[in-house]
């Protein structure tokens, strides 16, 4: 028997799993394939990335004096750009890649960013890679100069396929490609489309990564994840620029390509406070964890700098004292795994709870009765921004805007990042004063409505120029070739 098995072991087509796999990789590289060699990070794209340094440079005057500048939304979606593209026109048209679905339900949010997109540009073009086998083909006009148009694949791997089928049959006339820029928004199957288009076509190509795939812990979050890793390192070895949500993104992608460092940055963030504070949650952080009666909140990336460690152990004391209070822990990260060991070591598996589902974040900020935050990442602000237009309580860290915004025993409780025993301490005064928790909720709301600032004309503005320079880099590239050839 154990002879067998060797002789087995040495065929591994006769491997079902095997199989499968290598027919799953075969698909893929068959979407991937040209005519011509793939060449990685080779001198012709480092080439690029030089000329998108030089075109930085030629535009950063201009655009540092239009950042001081008053402008209205109306004139910020519809002003010209700063430098004409290689097209000749002054407005380009994208071709963006989404596994957001939610952009095919009419009136949606998502829906409503592609019209703001459109008033931008002169043309808007999205391919939503969904699976849903029991409709066919269509193609969804959103505005004058927006479209559309889900995949409808039978399987998640197809989805890639047949995107780039949609992408040829609506947007290739004779031997032209209809847009001037893709954009893929996630390193995944829509990084791998998003890189073949771009490559078949000659277009500048942007992604956006917003998923954290460094993440040890990250093949095992969802199914295919482990592809995903792989598709990732690939479509960023080849891309022409990145958008992050994060520093923390930005460093690790630098870190691993030093070609992409000038063309990496994070996306551009607006904080639309009445929109968190209007929204109508979605559903209850009490109905999801009903045995706990009091429950703090807590968001985390999980890296050393959210200091969930801190968070724990200030908490540690009440939660073990009051059975009927809960730490639920929304996000995940590189340090799960310690983290979730530091839980069992403190004796409160049960007490405290990891929840990965982030898109239920505002809804929980709406019905969680405390929020504990002392991280000193960049983006931990938005988390405090958020959770002060949503009217929930906090107890937060000297780092970061809070610290700046608020004021201590008035409108949050302040404490020193490195002191967990104070966190506890004002954790269990707001346990037995409600109506502390009104008051503070209450004048930390009033203060980001007064003093942090919503230009949404710069917002927009910041969102174009994150794509120009993109495209500028592009065109000055084919300038600069074009003319050591004459």
């Amino acid at each position: 028997m154990a002879e067998e098995e060797k002789q087995y072991k040495q065929f591994a087509s006769l491997d079902p799993a095997e199989k499968a796999a290598k027919g799953l990789h075969a698909a893929i590289d068959d979407i991937l394939s040209e005519e011509d060699d793939i060449v990685v990070l080779d001198a012709a794209l480092r080439k690029k990335h030089q000329a998108r340094k030089t075109a930085e440079v030629a535009v950063q005057e201009v655009h540092e004096a239009e950042a001081s500048a008053e402008v209205p939304v109306d004139v910020a979606l519809t002003e010209q750009p700063v430098l004409h593209y290689a097209s000749g026109r002054q407005r380009a048209r994208l071709l963006i890649f989404t596994r957001d679905t939610t952009m095919i339900a009419d009136e949606s949010a998502s829906q409503k960013r592609v019209l703001e997109l459109a008033a931008m540009f002169e043309e808007v073009h999205v391919i939503v890679l969904n699976i849903d086998v029991s409709r066919r083909d269509e193609r969804i006009r959103v505005s004058r100069n927006a479209w559309v148009y889900p995949t409808h694949s039978n399987a998640w791997w197809r989805t890639p396929f047949d995107a780039y089928r949609v992408a040829r049959e609506q947007l290739v006339f004779g031997n032209g490609f209809r847009a001037d820029m893709v954009i893929a928004e996630d390193a995944f199957e829509c990084g791998l489309v998003g890189y073949r288009v771009a490559r078949k076509y000659g277009r500048a190509f942007q992604v956006h990564v917003t998923d954290d795939f460094f993440d040890p812990q990250f093949p095992d979050m969802a199914p295919h994840n482990d592809l995903r890793v792989w598709m990732a390192r690939f479509v960023l070895a080849r891309v022409d620029c990145v958008r992050t949500r994060s520093e923390y993104l930005t460093d690790r992608i630098v870190a691993k390509y030093p070609d992409l460092t000038s063309a990496t940055e994070m996306l551009p963030m607006y904080n639309n406070l009445e929109a968190w504070r209007s929204a109508a949650p979605t559903c209850d952080v009490h109905d999801s964890y009903p045995q706990f009666k009091f429950i703090l909140l807590h968001v985390s990336s999980m890296l050393e700098h959210s200091r969930t460690d801190k968070v724990i152990l200030g908490a540690a004391r009440i939660l073990n004292q009051y059975p009927t209070v809960g730490l639920i822990i929304v996000g995940t990260g590189p340090q799960r795994e310690t983290i979730e060991d530091q839980i069992a070591a403190y004796g409160l598996t049960g007490k405290v709870i990891i929840d990965t589902d982030i898109d239920k974040l505002q809804s929980y900020m709406k019905t969680a009765n405390l929020l504990l935050h002392f991280s000193g990442e960049a983006e931990g602000d938005l988390v405090v921004l958020r959770a002060a237009a949503a009217g929930l309580p906090m107890v937060v860290g000297e780092s970061g805007i809070a610290d700046e915004l608020f004021v201590d025993g008035e409108s949050a409780f302040i404490c020193p990042d490195d002191n967990p025993v104070c966190m506890g301490e004002k954790i269990n005064r707001f346990l037995s004063e409600n109506q502390l928790r009104a008051r503070f909720a209450m004048n930390a709301t009033n203060i980001v409505f007064d003093r942090v600032e919503q230009r949404y004309d710069m917002y927009m503005r910041a969102y174009r120029e994150s794509i120009e320079r993109c495209l500028i880099a592009d065109s000055y590239r084919e300038d600069q070739e074009a003319a050591a050839e004459e």
